[in-house]
């Protein structure tokens, strides 16, 4: 990905872009070259690029008008359909607040008299080190820095919008990436891989493994978002190798599978291991962990290996002696998920 200016909204006139998906597409119009975001009493965002990326250096510039009784966030869209999950700014003409949150807690927070109907200019910078957070009104800067940032988020690449209540006015959506990325490795896999709902900042395996390994985190996750591993996922490659192209690709997959149907799955993920291969990528096949209450997954995993040559991923978190279900001790209360001990031995098998 080459760094410049990646998506500008004046680019679109007299209708809704159509890269606004989520909520808020069904309620906004346009006002002449301008996005109208109308309330429609739920949160929704912007994907302003539709493809998850591993940028660590970018900038949103964005001009605004709010009415009263708005909620108005800038930021980078996490994995679900509320609030972001990383870090964002936020305005509010209800209470007049200007803030710099992470998942949705404010760590800096200014009361400012927040103008209606009136051209707000805002930007969010956020780099390696630091987020930078300016408003500009009313012939006023104001600025929020958050220093010393100890991890960088690369689960996902959304910069988006949020709304909630009233509505606002977008005459002005830019974003920019202030460094090129070149991902040396990637996950892809469904919700362990992105760290299974872990409690702390570093939960993407594309940040516990290098940290853990004690080498440079040049690398990123790609994540399944519904039911389907293999079909889900198989877009998301295609569109990553439309713009980069890692030394390695690990393959954690299927656990959301139909392991009842072989067929229905297996020849996705063959596809998906040429298509890399193809492409001069080193694929990196584990198998799937095992599940606390379900003992059927075995089947995935014995296809697996069937098919490809595998790191096993099952062994350590199985019960000895009775290997089709995962041992408790291991994992978060919910059974499926890994917890922290349960992360340390999965990594561990990774070479």
């Amino acid at each position: 990905m080459q760094v410049g200016n990646i998506i500008n909204i004046t680019d679109f006139t007299n209708e809704v872009p159509t890269n606004l998906n989520g909520t808020l597409a069904v309620a906004s119009t346009m006002n002449g070259t301008n996005l109208v975001l109308n309330s429609i009493g739920v949160l929704g965002q912007l994907y302003a690029v539709g493809f998850k990326n591993c940028w660590e250096s970018w900038r949103i510039k964005c001009t605004v008008k709010l009415s009263a009784g708005t909620i108005f966030g800038l930021g980078h869209f996490g994995q679900q359909t509320q609030w972001p999950v990383s870090s964002y700014l936020r305005l509010n003409t209800t209470d007049n607040t200007f803030s710099y949150r992470y998942n949705n807690t404010s760590f800096s927070s200014r009361t400012l008299s927040i103008p209606t109907g009136t051209d707000i200019h805002i930007q969010f910078t956020h780099s390696r080190s630091k987020n930078t957070l300016v408003l500009k009104m009313n012939g006023c800067v104001y600025t929020i820095t958050k220093n010393g940032i100890s991890f960088v988020d690369t689960r996902v690449g959304y910069p988006a919008m949020f709304l909630h209540g009233g509505s606002a006015e977008i005459s002005n959506f830019k974003f920019d990436l202030l460094e090129e990325e070149f991902p040396t490795n990637v996950y892809i896999g469904a919700s362990t891989c992105k760290g299974g709902a872990l409690t702390n900042d570093e939960r993407a395996w594309s940040q516990l493994y290098p940290r853990r390994k004690n080498i440079t985190p040049n690398m990123y996750n790609i994540h399944a978002a519904g039911a389907s591993n293999h079909a889900d996922l198989y877009a998301h490659i295609v569109t990553m190798l439309q713009h980069q192209t890692p030394s390695s690709v690990y393959l954690y997959m299927g656990s959301n599978d139909d392991y009842n149907n072989t067929a229905s799955w297996l020849p996705t993920r063959q596809s998906i291991v040429t298509m890399l291969t193809n492409a001069g990528i080193t694929v990196v096949n584990l198998t799937i962990s095992p599940d606390v209450n379900d003992g059927q997954y075995y089947l995935i995993r014995d296809a697996l290996n069937a098919n490809f040559t595998c790191v096993d991923m099952w062994t350590p978190l199985s019960i000895v002696g009775n290997d089709h279900f995962g041992n408790s001790i291991y994992y978060k209360p919910d059974g499926v998920h890994p917890n922290q001990i349960g992360h340390d031995l999965l990594q561990n098998q990774i070479p």
